[in-house]
């Protein structure tokens, strides 16, 4: 299923909407990440005095957790089965317009199937939430005269940070909020991003090529870092090696750069 460019990305309308789902986010003290914009404890203030709700998933009670409406403690790596399983919610309640959904996206049939396995119940041991609660989450955010689930570090550097991110995508596509007022805006950068990505080998994609030590297939178009890690330990080869990290591409665990130098001078005999 595809909803929109990745290097675009989807901005939620923090100024018109009246229910804020915040997921692994912190915007009080980010200024809003992603979503960057000038003064935003005051705007999430606003949320508030329209008569709207702020509801922040973390496993802290962080900054913005205190300033909001309800905090609901999660444990860490399970935001991807909460987000799926508010949106396979949605499903058996009847609360999709699936109408909708074919018509700004392919694939839906099957992500409804694979949604069965994602009850509140079966993802309770994940995540550490109630399914009532769960389904509480839900149909807030369905009810809502607006909504918008927002997700940031938190969830793209878990375990599941992929999917998680994904998950947060494919919650605003059920419940009617992707580019709608007040939910998951499409914005418009000032350069032209999808135009120019395919000149900059920038282009989607899955598995066009794979890693030289583990075969691990590259991502839109990166490695994850636990192929670098494996291949410093192959080969140290003294360079300092170039990569860059994508929210598709983290991994929890990799290694630090002291911890790299210190095998390669392992390595290269050195006594300094």
């Amino acid at each position: 299923m595809a909803g929109t460019h990745r290097r675009l990305g989807l901005v939620p309308d923090i100024d018109r909407t009246h229910y804020f789902l915040c997921v692994g986010a912190n915007p009080a003290v980010s200024n809003g990440s992603f979503m960057t914009a000038p003064d935003v404890r005051r705007r999430l203030r606003t949320v508030r005095e329209r008569g709207g709700r702020i509801v922040v998933v973390d496993p802290r009670r962080t900054e913005t957790a205190r300033e909001a409406d309800q905090w609901v403690p999660i444990r860490p790596g399970g935001d991807a089965a909460l987000l799926l399983a508010m949106t396979q919610t949605l499903v058996a309640d009847g609360r999709v317009d699936e109408a909708s959904i074919a018509a700004v996206a392919h694939g839906w049939p099957q992500v409804r199937e694979r949604l069965k396995s994602f009850t509140p119940e079966r993802v309770t041991a994940q995540t550490g939430i109630a399914p009532e609660t769960i389904r509480s989450l839900a149909h807030e955010f369905a009810d809502a005269p607006s909504s918008v689930a927002y997700s940031r570090v938190g969830v793209c550097n878990s375990r599941f940070g992929t999917l998680g991110t994904w998950a947060t995508d494919v919650l605003n596509l059920a419940a009617g909020r992707l580019g709608a007022v007040g939910g998951a805006m499409f914005p418009t950068p000032p350069i032209a991003i999808a135009a120019v990505a395919p000149h900059l080998a920038l282009g989607d994609g899955h598995g066009r090529w794979c890693s030289r030590v583990r075969g691990l297939p590259e991502v839109l178009p990166t490695c994850p870092l636990t192929r670098w890690r494996t291949r410093s330990r192959r080969q140290a080869t003294g360079r300092c090696a170039r990569f860059s990290s994508t929210p598709a591409t983290r991994s929890s665990r990799y290694p630090t750069a002291e911890g790299c130098r210190a095998r390669w001078r392992s390595s290269k005999g050195a006594t300094r």
